[in-house]
């Protein structure tokens, strides 16, 4: 029998649409490097796609790691 476990851990992220809007979220997830990668390179992707719309359109989504305290106090808000 193995003896390998799978290990999940929580994630509190501040997402930033193009717009500017920010929304907190908690992630439960295996591989977190893997996963605020991915993220990322989302936000990423959605700031290209704007800047072939407008090329003027500022490059505002983001994705960044908060700390559970963070996340709290902005749930409360």
């Amino acid at each position: 029998m193995s003896t390998d476990t799978l290990t999940c851990r929580d994630l509190h992220l501040r997402h930033t649409d193009t717009n500017g809007h920010a929304t907190v979220q908690c992630h439960r997830v295996w591989d977190a490097d893997l996963f605020l990668a991915a993220r990322q390179r989302e936000a990423s992707n959605l700031n290209a796609k704007a800047v072939e719309e407008d090329a003027k359109a500022p490059q505002r989504a983001k994705v960044e790691l908060i700390t559970e305290a963070d996340y709290q106090k902005a749930r409360k808000q």
